[in-house]
């Protein structure tokens, strides 16, 4: 998709479940190098929760930089002992397209 890529940055929370407890981390800035998010581009991120049982995710940026939008397909998250569990986006995170 052209144009897919952002220059925003870009967070993440995790939404767990403990002991009956709905838990969630605190925004995690995405970042690895200086230029994540690409078209095309798969990038992998090690981030760390103690949230329980992960049942959703909230990801996002902020819109800054000249080419903020951004079309997320898929986040995988991996954790050993655990299964991987995929969340499919296909959308655009965006103020003029998508969810805008």
């Amino acid at each position: 998709i052209k144009g897919a890529g952002t220059d925003a940055n870009v967070f993440l929370t995790l939404f767990g479940e403990f002991n009956g407890l709905i838990t969630k981390t605190k925004p995690m800035k995405l970042e690895n190098s200086t230029n994540n998010f690409e078209r095309g581009q798969n990038d992998v991120f090690e981030v760390e929760g103690a949230i329980g049982n992960l049942r959703h995710i909230y990801i996002g940026h902020d819109n800054t930089n000249l080419e903020a939008d951004w079309h997320l397909q898929e986040v995988l998250i991996t954790s050993p002992g655990m299964p991987d569990k995929q969340f499919v986006a296909n959308r655009w995170l965006s103020t003029k397209e998508g969810d805008g």
